[in-house]
């Protein structure tokens, strides 16, 4: 079950339309396509009001018909709406510090086409001609309207204002206005989110946390960060920062972080921190890829590294526990995905670190949810917010 925002009774009639708008919106992205009274039933809104909502959100290029089957199997095909992928686009970028990913994505929050990636540059000047780049050969290569563009940085976001306040594994970003300047050279509406807020859209749009109202997720990627849910609201804090569980310092005296900070939880609770131990340990360049290869075929070679990785991300994970309580912890990365075995070992590991009742009834899960995706969501969700309500 989705959750949707409380209306006070006397709550301005716009308020409340965007609001009915946003439920059929989410219900189209979740289920659809629907029928016009499936969305209805589905939004618990009048017939005669999702029936406007929905005529208006293809009047608007949003939503598209096509041909469907009732959901209870019966019936003839008829006319049926789902939000738009022939007609119209946004195109999504995913910053990382070793590559930037890009795809089109339909009003669902789908990927269409094939996605393209190019290694992260290190100075701003190019990092924004390699972004423009990319938008543009999206753009070219269908002929649906591309609408705007949504880019996931991985850094603190100002949720008000839209400013990058620092990314600590893209450095070249920090004291430039990304959203003016990306505006300015694609022509696009542009959103920024951090990583782990496009994780939460595309998790609770389009992956196993539907219909959860409380749940928690942690990205232990490149950097580390945590999104929690409760009563089906993301908990963003006053300026959307909330979440940044990877910059806590555990080890004052510790390895030097991207932030500016010695001996924060993410250097070393990360697939990049682990890879950089084993980087150290063999004394040469490893890619992930031989990393994975190495725990797959002769795990005691890096046996230190990995136990040392696992307590730190069982850290993380009672972090979250104790601060959200949640029924289900998704985790993203690539290592556990690729070690059954060390996933067994990092659940071993949590009753050293959480209190055994916040253990209880609640479910580690491994998620591919990507937060490319999430960013497509959010500046799609945008949009949708920007568009006029009519009485």
């Amino acid at each position: 079950m989705i959750a949707f925002p409380q209306i006070p009774a006397q709550a301005r009639p716009g308020l409340l339309r965007r609001v009915n708008r946003e439920r059929v919106v989410r219900s189209l992205q979740t289920r659809g396509p629907l029928s016009r009274s499936d969305v209805a039933k589905h939004t618990g809104l009048g017939y005669a009001t999702a029936v406007k909502i929905c005529d208006s959100l293809e009047a608007s290029s949003f939503a598209e018909s096509c041909s469907g089957q009732q959901q209870n199997g019966a019936g003839r095909p008829g006319n049926f709406l789902r939000m738009s992928a022939d007609k119209a686009q946004v195109i999504a970028l995913a910053l990382g510090p070793i590559e930037v990913r890009a795809g089109s994505i339909a009003l669902n929050g789908a990927v269409t086409g094939q996605m393209e990636k190019s290694a992260t540059p290190q100075n701003y000047a190019s990092l924004l001609e390699q972004i423009i780049k990319l938008v543009k050969k999206l753009d070219q290569n269908t002929t649906a309207n591309t609408l705007g563009l949504g880019v996931c940085v991985p850094g603190l976001i100002d949720s008000r204002s839209g400013e990058v306040k620092i990314t600590p594994n893209i450095p070249s970003i920090d004291g430039h206005d990304l959203l003016a300047d990306l505006e300015k050279l694609t022509g696009l509406k542009t959103k920024l989110t951090g990583v782990m807020e496009s994780q939460f859209l595309v998790e609770q749009i389009r992956g196993q946390a539907n219909g959860l109202e409380n749940f928690a997720l942690i990205n232990y990627l490149g950097g580390l960060g945590a999104a929690a849910c409760s009563d089906g609201h993301r908990i963003t804090g006053a300026r959307g920062m909330a979440g940044e569980i990877g910059h806590i310092v555990i080890n004052p005296d510790g390895e030097l972080c991207g932030c500016g900070n010695h001996g924060c939880l993410e250097t070393q609770a990360t697939d990049l921190a682990l890879l950089k131990q084993v980087t150290k340990k063999l004394d040469r360049e490893v890619s992930i890829a031989e990393m994975l290869e190495i725990q797959k075929n002769n795990p005691q070679l890096i046996a230190t590294e990995v136990s040392r990785f696992l307590d730190h991300l069982a850290i993380a994970i009672a972090l979250t526990l104790q601060a959200y309580n949640p029924s289900t912890v998704f985790l993203l990365g690539r290592f556990l995905e690729n070690d059954a075995h060390c996933f067994d070992q990092l659940i071993e590991r949590l009753p050293r670190f959480c209190l055994s009742p916040l253990l209880e009834n609640c479910q580690v899960k491994l998620t591919r949810a990507d937060p490319l995706n999430g960013a497509g969501l959010a500046i799609i969700e945008q949009l949708i917010a920007q568009l006029p309500t009519k009485s």
